[in-house]
């Protein structure tokens, strides 16, 4: 899968995560010390390439590894 796969599986894994915490977009960001823009944007797969520092924040923010939050190729 492309590059707009890995976004779009991204996208989804947030959103995964943020429903099974019971958490907004907006308590991520904030808890993740992020403009609620930005965390819209890699939400809806908008952003090709998230900085590491962003996923390392959201991460951080829903108590789980980059690993964890970053869709695998074939998983």
């Amino acid at each position: 899968m492309g590059k707009e796969g890995r976004e779009v599986r991204l996208a989804l894994r947030l959103m995964g995560l943020l429903q099974h915490q019971g958490k907004s977009v907006y308590a991520l960001a904030k808890a993740a010390g992020l403009d609620v823009h930005t965390v819209q944007r890699v939400m809806k797969g908008e952003t090709a390439h998230p900085s590491a520092w962003t996923l390392a924040a959201l991460a951080k923010a829903l108590h789980v590894s980059l690993d964890a939050l970053l869709p695998g190729e074939d998983r």
